[in-house]
């Protein structure tokens, strides 16, 4: 360059924008984002924003913050929904860099899990489902049974063999064995030299070998029935899928809510597993978010 010439210019413009937006889905409310919004002051004077968030076009919230020069801080808002929309944050006042007052998500939809028992015996169940919130328990006496109202996602069968099989997906807890869903081939109490089948959803975690299981049954799996757990005498848990891939079913030829087993740690996490396993979509853990927002 021959000659350049540099003119300098008092530029000082005070400008506060969103750094990021983030939502994730609540821990302890099933209906509930937890959303974190982060602002920060580019200018050399302290500064008081405010943040606000819409959802669906209705407001959900405002929150001061009093930033120092060059300061980045935090807020934390919960946004009440279940129902997928568009999440918008916004800094007031104003100013001369208007982009980054702005920043839209997408939230999807929070689905729960429609769960029904039936079982005359439901205590030792009862906390194991309501400790995940993105399930939704039902409990009924086996002599309310009716097939035709089983709207569930799931629905666990304790002791118990109805007359009409529900349809979609099932757990079936310790089966009698007049008419099993699986063919019991003996009886077992205390069985010993457990193995869980590795590589399988529904095992995913299993590693204990000296589980206190007070009796189980035996099963004579057909060749489609998917084995998930055996003792020395055979299989003792299997599952299945429908020739569609709809519907599936589990079936435990003992109860881990029964006996000692039930203070075990494999206890929730073999329900984890097959609530996952009938119903991925709903535990699927969702964050969403978004960087240097304008």
């Amino acid at each position: 360059i021959p000659a350049l010439r540099v003119l300098t210019v008092d530029d000082n413009i005070e400008n506060s924008g969103l750094r990021s937006v983030g939502a994730r889905r609540s821990a302890t409310d099933n209906g509930t984002w937890d959303v974190l919004v982060r602002a920060r002051n580019y200018g050399k004077a302290p500064k008081l924003v405010n943040v606000t968030l819409n959802f669906g076009h209705i407001p959900q919230g405002s929150r001061p913050i009093e930033l120092a020069a060059g300061e980045e801080k935090e807020v934390a808002f919960n946004v009440h929904t279940r129902a997928a929309g568009i999440l918008e944050a916004r800094l007031y006042p104003k100013d001369a860099f208007p982009a980054d007052n702005y920043a839209a998500l997408e939230l999807p939809e929070l689905r729960s899990l429609h769960v029904i028992v039936y079982s005359d015996q439901p205590d030792a169940l009862k906390p194991a489902l309501a400790s995940e919130s993105r399930v939704a328990a039902e409990f009924r006496r086996t002599v309310q049974y009716v097939p035709e109202s089983d709207t569930a996602s799931l629905v666990i069968l304790q002791h118990f063999r109805p007359e009409t099989r529900p349809q979609g997906n099932v757990l079936w807890i310790d089966p009698p064995p007049d008419k099993p869903p699986v063919a019991i081939q003996s009886r077992v109490e205390h069985p010993e030299g457990l193995r869980w089948e590795p590589d399988q959803p529904l095992t995913a975690g299993l590693r204990a070998r000296d589980v206190q299981i007070e009796s189980s049954s035996v099963f004579a799996p057909s060749a489609k029935d998917i084995r998930l757990a055996e003792v020395k005498d055979g299989p003792i848990m299997v599952a299945n899928v429908s020739a569609d891939g709809k519907s599936r079913s589990v079936v435990m030829g003992f109860d881990p809510f029964a006996g000692a087993m039930r203070y075990e740690l494999t206890t929730p996490l073999l329900l984890a597993n097959v609530l996952r396993w009938v119903a991925p979509d709903v535990f699927r853990d969702v964050d969403v978010g978004t960087q240097s927002a304008g």
